[in-house]
């Protein structure tokens, strides 16, 4: 499983409760966070190590922004039997008809 976390506290919250002087971002509150989605980041100050931190957190979240924009695709040997579970419509190319 990836790494997901949770984001229940509104913006204003985490400003109160770490004093922070910075802008509020605009991030709304979730119960799951997703590795590319935005999230609140609080550092303990603009040192040199929580720079780089967060840089490595852009760019973490830029490297699976990438990887998430390729379709999905299946390649599986001719005759070879498998089993699909699907949950959505699926439309095939081609004369078939439902």
């Amino acid at each position: 499983m990836c790494g997901r976390y949770t984001s229940f506290l509104p913006a204003e919250a985490v400003a109160r409760m770490f004093h922070t002087v910075n802008p509020l971002p605009n991030v709304a509150p979730s119960w799951n966070v997703a590795p590319t989605q935005s999230a609140m980041v609080v550092g303990a100050g603009q040192t040199a190590a929580s720079a780089l931190g967060i840089q490595m957190a852009q760019l973490g979240q830029q490297y699976a922004s990438r990887g998430l924009s390729i379709p999905p695709t299946l390649e599986v040997r001719p005759g070879y039997r498998f089993v699909v579970m699907v949950t959505k419509d699926m439309v095939l190319p081609g004369p078939w008809r439902g």
